[in-house]
């Protein structure tokens, strides 16, 4: 067990805060995380997801697999993991291999913690998510998860005009409409299971409006609960990074079908839980896996990354390749 390290899981859907408070806590703190401005700071490590697609490492082919294709992505590069470490020392599963590459480069600049943000299917597959803090509690003595919560008329505003991929497939006014209707599926559904799961004295509820306007004593709640004993560094926090919200484009409004599906899905849960088991079993699976490749693009496909940029509305990540 490794006594010397804590992990800070931020859990939350995106458009709640997450990327933010996880700028927060590895530029604010010494808290390591994977960082590049290309995934505006914290890069997304996909937990779930990764865990699920890669499955089971006691096959050797598998292994090997796994190894060239992640080794070769964003997270990986980011924490400076060697690969022949891992070719001499196999891990178990998915898990055991990213704590112990993060660990290292946590250990590599002399910090406490590390800080990534945990996938929302975890919090819908209770089974897997078993297995991951029972891999956690096997290799921590602490740890520790933050919540936090968007006001739901901010978060649902922000979710209907998202920029990225999102801008691609929500091409239209109707689109918009009905993607708002999954936003607040989701936010009702999750949010539950969110605050729940994790056992509560690990587990910091936050409010990103607190966050937001009373940045300073948000952060000393964030130093207490964590135990961290040195002074957080507010000013350290880059102010020119903008967030995933950035989008000179038009914005859609909310509107009575989406308030409308909003109220079914707060007050009646069984409804909400049964709508969210019909969307998952119909989604289609990615068939590439759940890896990064900006580092690679901004590095071997400069032109074809800029125009991917501005065709996501991602204006902000498109000046850094200027």
């Amino acid at each position: 067990m490794n006594q010397t390290i804590t992990p800070v899981f931020v859990i939350g859907l995106n458009r709640n805060g997450t990327t933010w408070l996880g700028n927060i806590l590895s530029q604010c703190f010494d808290i390591s995380s994977p960082y590049h401005e290309l995934h505006y700071g914290v890069c997304e490590v996909n937990l779930y997801d990764n865990a699920k697609y890669w499955g089971d490492f006691s096959q050797l082919n598998n292994y090997i697999n796994f190894l060239e294709s992640y080794c070769n992505a964003d997270v990986f590069k980011l924490l400076e993991g060697k690969l022949s470490w891992f070719q001499e020392h196999p891990a178990e599963n998915f898990y055991q291999f990213f704590f112990e590459t993060i660990d290292q480069f946590t250990q590599k600049q002399g910090n406490q913690y590390w800080v990534v943000k945990l996938d929302p299917g975890f919090f819908h597959d209770a089974a897997e998510f078993d297995r991951f803090k029972k891999e956690v509690q096997k290799r921590y003595s602490t740890a520790r998860y933050i919540v936090i919560q968007r006001a739901f008329e901010g978060y649902i505003d922000s979710y209907i005009n998202m920029i990225g991929e999102a801008k691609i497939s929500r091409n239209t006014s109707l689109k918009r409409k009905i993607s708002g209707i999954t936003g607040a599926m989701f936010y009702h559904y999750f949010y539950p299971r969110m605050h729940k799961m994790p056992d509560k004295g690990d587990t910091l509820a936050l409010s990103y409006e607190n966050l937001k306007n009373d940045f300073t004593d948000s952060l000393e709640n964030i130093r207490q609960f964590i135990g961290y004993t040195k002074k957080p560094k507010p000013d350290a926090l880059k102010r020119n990074v903008q967030n995933t919200s950035f989008t000179t484009g038009e914005r859609e409004k909310k509107g009575a079908l989406i308030a409308l599906s909003a109220f079914v899905f707060k007050y009646f849960s069984p409804l909400t839980a049964l709508a969210v088991r019909i969307r998952y079993k119909f989604q289609k699976p990615n068939k590439l896996p759940p890896l990064w490749w900006r580092l690679t693009k901004a590095e071997h496909f400069k032109e074809q990354l800029k125009q991917e940029l501005k065709d996501t509305d991602q204006l902000r990540l498109l000046e850094l390749l200027k």
